[in-house]
C-alpha cells in the first residue's frame, strides 16, 4: 500500500497552467505514493500589483473550477478540494519596507493558512503534507537567463530536484524546506546563489544564511505548518517590523546576494530558530 501524503497548492495561478510541469509532477508523484490535492487559489489568474516584487502583467482571464480540473486531466479524482477566493488586493494600513509591502508578505501568509486549514477541517491522517506555490515550476522564467541562474537557480525549479526531496522529509522535523532539514534546536541554511555561509551579527543566527525562494515548499506535519503560518498571520505587525528593524545588520548580505532580501527569505528562519513566538 503507498504511503498516503497531501499536496497543498496555494496562490495565484500566473502562468502554471501554460505548461504541462505541475501536472507531470503530481503524475509521477501519484505512482509512488497515494496523494489528495488541495487547491487554494484566486480568481483572477495575476495577482494585483501590490502583491509582487515585479510589474504583473494584468489581464481579465478568470480561474473556475471548471478551468483547474482540466488542467489536471486524470488527477482530478485526486483533488479534495477546491477553494476560489474572490478577495482583492488590501490596501488600508500597509507599509513599505525594502520595497515590500506587508499586506504582500501578509497574503502570502493567509495563502499558506488557509489552504493548510483545508486540509485540517478535511480530517485525514496524512504522513505529511507538501505545502507548495501552484506556479512553482514556472517561477524561473521570471528571472533573467544569467550564468548565475544557468548554474544556480534554475535547478530550483526542476521536477527531478523536487522529486528527490520528498523521500528525505522527515516528519519528526519541525519544518522541512527544500533539501533543508529545520528542528527546533538547530538551524544551517545553505545559500544555493554563492555556496557561502554568512554570519549576521547580533541576530542570533550563528551560521545561518539567507535562503533564496524559501517559502516556495514547505513540508511536515499538518499541525507544524498550520502552527507556523498562524506565528506569521497573528503576528505580521510585529514580525514586520523586528524585519525593518534588522534590515541594516542585513544589507551587507543582500547586496552579495544581490536581491533585496524579501522577507520571507530572513524572518521564516528567523522564527523558526530562534522561536520568536
Amino acid at each position: 500500500m503507498l504511503e498516503k501524503i497531501a499536496i497543498l497548492l496555494r496562490g495565484h495561478v500566473r502562468n502554471a497552467f501554460n505548461k504541462d510541469n505541475l501536472y507531470i509532477f503530481l503524475k509521477k508523484l501519484s505512482m509512488i505514493y497515494d496523494i489528495d490535492i488541495y487547491i487554494y487559489t484566486f480568481k483572477n489568474q495575476n495577482c494585483e500589483n501590490i502583491y509582487s516584487n515585479i510589474n504583473i502583467n494584468q489581464n481579465n482571464n478568470i480561474i473556475t473550477d471548471e478551468n483547474i480540473l482540466k488542467y489536471f486531466k486524470d488527477l482530478d479524482v485526486n483533488i479534495k478540494k477546491i477553494i476560489i477566493d474572490n478577495s482583492s488586493a488590501e490596501t488600508l494600513n500597509d507599509k513599505i519596507v525594502n520595497n515590500v509591502s506587508k499586506n504582500k508578505y501578509l497574503h502570502m501568509w493567509q495563502s499558506i493558512y488557509r489552504v493548510t486549514s483545508m486540509v485540517e477541517n478535511n480530517n485525514n491522517n496524512y504522513k505529511y503534507v507538501i505545502n507548495i506555490r501552484i506556479d512553482y515550476f514556472e517561477l524561473i522564467n521570471r528571472f533573467p537567463k544569467t550564468k548565475l541562474m544557468e548554474k544556480g537557480l534554475r535547478k530550483l525549479f526542476c521536477i527531478d530536484l523536487l522529486l528527490d526531496f520528498i523521500p528525505k522529509i522527515n516528519p519528526e522535523n519541525y519544518i522541512n524546506l527544500l533539501n533543508i532539514a529545520i528542528k527546533k534546536e538547530t538551524s544551517y541554511f545553505y545559500n544555493k546563489r554563492n555556496e557561502n555561509v554568512i554570519k549576521l551579527m547580533n541576530l542570533n543566527f550563528d551560521a545561518d544564511d539567507i535562503l533564496y525562494g524559501i517559502d516556495n515548499v514547505i513540508a511536515g506535519k499538518l499541525h507544524n505548518i498550520l502552527n507556523l503560518s498562524s506565528i506569521f498571520v497573528n503576528n505580521i505587525d510585529d514580525i514586520f517590523n523586528f524585519y525593518e528593524e534588522i534590515l541594516p545588520n542585513l544589507e551587507k548580505v543582500i547586496n552579495s546576494l544581490g536581491n533585496k532580501g524579501a522577507p520571507h527569505e530572513v524572518m521564516l528562519p528567523l522564527v523558526i530558530k530562534n522561536k520568536i513566538y
